[in-house]
């Protein structure tokens, strides 16, 4: 496992799966993350390593959810700033490139939910709300 490597050396990792993706399910990659956060520490992994659960996204950002990413930006401000990334906020975007809507992509541990209120297009509306994940 190159974790404890790139976690000594200063690096920084953003992992993002889909909840659509049946070629590789995001069960196995959260089973994985929970693993990796076994041996090293939950503490230790979230100060070099961030997973998101994308809703509805599929394999290789196909399917109904969002597919427009801030990764590298969220990334780059990581490194050079030392802004760790907390709630993403990704857009779906039509065939012209306008944006259809915009979803947190929430912490593994937490999913997006709407509010009640608000604009269901908007991810204002929607709070990252704890699943029973670590």
């Amino acid at each position: 496992m190159f974790f404890p490597a790139l976690a000594a050396r200063g690096g920084r990792l953003i992992i993002i799966h889909g909840t659509g993706d049946y070629c590789v399910t995001p069960e196995r990659t959260a089973q994985w993350f929970e693993t990796v956060q076994a041996r090293m520490g939950k503490e230790p992994v979230r100060a070099f390593a961030r997973y998101y659960a994308a809703p509805g996204l599929g394999h290789l950002f196909t399917g109904s959810g969002a597919d427009a990413f801030p990764l590298f930006g969220a990334l780059q401000s990581w490194v050079e700033r030392g802004a760790a990334p907390g709630r993403l906020i990704a857009t779906r975007l039509d065939p012209s490139g306008a944006a259809r809507y915009t979803r947190p992509v929430c912490e593994y541990g937490t999913f997006p939910k709407y509010a009640g209120t608000g604009d269901s297009r908007s991810a204002a509306s929607y709070a990252c709300t704890p699943t029973g994940g670590t």
